[in-house]
């Protein structure tokens, strides 16, 4: 078989078991058997492509086909990841000059979500995927079809390196400008169907704020305020999440989120829904920062409305048992030495998680302190400059408890690391008492002191609050 042919089956059985897992519920009695059949073919695929790599080392395309399907479906494929490695970015190949550069965007994107999958941490590899990927963008207007494949390929690359805990800013900044090129002319948000534009405004919102980012954003809301009946619940709510992460508040806020009948899509309090209700926290996030942050005048959720988002939301979050960082059972026990009533899994009124609730004998139930830890996952790499950036989603809820008037205090991970008990107190003591005055978000460390993220998946598909 040749190595195209191989590929080609490896991607359409991978998306058979996708599409069989989808409809799990309705599993027929031959469906066990058929995907232990592509389970065990993906298997001798793997084997063969290791077996036959000089020629697959012709097709890096083929290599990848292989290599994706294997993942998603979780074969164990440890050599073939190697291998793929030192084909695609040799040792001696530098820049550009590497078999990457024979992958258009769409198996870029595929060689990414295989990486990701299999929890591969090879940083170097990510950043020259986002550096080819660039290029790929770069020339000039294509037809709509090349156009909407390159658009979705370049959002959804963008969101697994976010993933991998990585931003791309120059592979943001080239698809904010595909945007705005794609959609200049007024009936051209019409031919790029509502999922794209939903998926593309998603993954450019997680990238910091840039100009053209911006203004690709804004354009995006518009396509899809006028596309709205098109648009999924799901879809909806991570649009309005995502634009409130950037803290743009576009027309879509008013025809969609009090419009969209939540209480009537949400589960039932007996399913299991993953999907709703991550679409139900980003709802509650989007909607309170339409209040906090839109201006007057805006129509956020109704009351009934905005009472079921929460319950929904708590109702999930009860049934799910909360994990705390070992940093944060530390810092407890430290703050109960002092004669402080520290108090993890708290939750403010409307719904924002606190990181350690902390406070005092005489204001207990009251106290708007809070300790957070700034872990590496709270912290995406640029690719580019080699700094930190936080995490938009966790800057959001941040934001949103200072607007509420709540302090928190941000700690970094590495400042409580190994730290003794007495010095961590001393530590915790001095930045307690200088929170002054209460409502003020003090900055631990200046991001250039700060060590570079380690690899972590961090966002699915749907984004998490």
């Amino acid at each position: 078989m040749k190595p195209s042919e191989l590929a080609c089956l490896a991607r359409d059985f991978a998306r058979a078991t996708s599409c069989s897992a989808t409809f799990a519920a309705d599993e027929a009695p031959g469906d066990s058997t058929l995907l232990a059949a592509i389970s065990q073919f993906l298997d001798a695929a793997v084997k063969e492509a290791c077996d036959r790599l000089d020629e697959f080392r012709a097709s890096p395309g083929c290599l990848v086909g292989v290599l994706w399907g294997a993942s998603q479906c979780r074969i164990l494929c440890d050599k073939l990841v190697q291998a793929a490695v030192t084909v695609l970015l040799p040792c001696d190949a530098g820049g550009c000059d590497n078999n990457l550069g024979k992958l258009g965007l769409q198996e870029l994107a595929e060689l990414a979500q295989a990486l990701t999958t299999l929890n591969v941490a090879r940083t170097e590899l990510y950043r020259a995927i986002a550096d080819v990927a660039a290029t790929c963008l770069q020339g000039g207007d294509l037809a709509d079809a090349a156009a909407e494949e390159q658009l979705v390929a370049a959002a959804k690359l963008l969101r697994l390196l976010a993933t991998a805990g990585l931003l791309a800013p120059v592979l943001a900044a080239r698809t904010a400008e595909k945007v705005l090129r794609h959609l200049a002319e007024p009936d051209r948000g019409e031919r790029l169907p509502a999922w794209a534009v939903a998926c593309c405004l998603a993954s450019l919102a997680i990238s910091n704020p840039d100009p053209k980012v911006t203004a690709a954003l804004k354009v995006l809301a518009t396509a899809a305020t006028a596309r709205l009946s098109e648009l999924l619940p799901q879809e909806r709510a991570l649009i309005l999440w995502s634009l409130s992460m950037q803290g743009l508040y576009e027309g879509i806020f008013d025809a969609a989120l009090d419009q969209t009948p939540w209480s009537m899509w949400a589960p039932r309090p007996k399913e299991e829904a993953k999907t709703k209700i991550a679409a139900l926290q980003q709802v509650q996030y989007a909607d309170l920062a339409l209040q906090l942050e839109g201006g007057g005048g805006r129509q956020a959720l109704s009351a009934a409305q905005r009472k079921f988002v929460l319950q929904a939301s708590q109702m999930s979050l009860q049934r799910e048992h909360p994990t705390f960082c070992a940093e944060a059972a530390t810092m407890s026990q430290a703050l109960s030495a002092m004669d402080l009533l520290p108090s993890l899994g708290c939750y403010t009124p409307e719904g924002l998680a606190l990181g350690i609730k902390i406070s005092s004998q005489n204001s207990r139930g009251s106290s708007k302190l809070s300790i957070e830890v700034d872990r590496p996952g709270d912290f995406l790499l640029d690719v580019s400059s080699t700094r930190a950036h936080r995490f938009l989603p966790t800057a959001l809820r941040r934001r949103l408890l200072w607007r509420l008037g709540h302090t928190v205090v941000v700690i970094p991970w590495f400042e409580i690391a190994d730290c003794p008990e007495q010095q961590l107190q001393g530590m915790l003591r001095a930045k307690l008492s200088a929170v002054k005055p209460l409502r003020s978000l003090p900055v631990s460390t200046d991001q250039r002191q700060r060590p570079c993220p380690k690899y972590r998946p961090r966002l699915d598909c749907n984004g998490t609050c």
